[in-house]
Formats: C-alpha cells, sequence, structure tokens
C-alpha cells in the first residue's frame, strides 16, 4: 500500500505544534518526536491504478516517540 500525502499547503497541525498530540505535555529539547498522520481511508492509488493507497486526513499531529521517555535514555522500544 502506498501513501497519498497531502501537500505541505493543505496539511496543519491537530494541537499546537509545540504540544504532543499524545499525552498532551509541551516537547521540551532534546525530546524526540515523530509525525503521527491521521489515516481517512484506503482507496486507489492515483499514480498506480493496481494498487491501494492510503489516504491521510489534512491534519497530523506531532507526538513524543515514547511519550514515557521523551528523551529516549532507554532506546526506542523494539529495538533494544
Amino acid at each position: 500500500m502506498s501513501a497519498h500525502i497531502l501537500n505541505s499547503e493543505d496539511s496543519r497541525p491537530r494541537v499546537a505544534s509545540d504540544t504532543c498530540g499524545r499525552c498532551r505535555r509541551k516537547f521540551e529539547r532534546g525530546h524526540r518526536v515523530t509525525t503521527a498522520y491521521i489515516f481517512e481511508r484506503a482507496g486507489v492509488n492515483p499514480n498506480d491504478l493496481l494498487s491501494l493507497g492510503a489516504y491521510l486526513e489534512a491534519e497530523f499531529e506531532l507526538v513524543h516517540i515514547d511519550c514515557t521517555d521523551p528523551l529516549l535514555v532507554k532506546g526506542v522500544k523494539g529495538l533494544t
């Protein structure tokens, strides 16, 4: 499944971009964050009509990779 990501003019943060979309705590220097896109539906990929694509909402969230360890002192779960 390939992704259909909206262009940057259409996308906007769902919560303030200095706040974690999951735990709602403010980000601080050194916190490890990632972008969480909001899945809308699966559908035909406009670039390849034989494959499905993921359609995403225009909103996104920045989230801690691990809200209980925002600096990843313990490493990334699943990789340690």
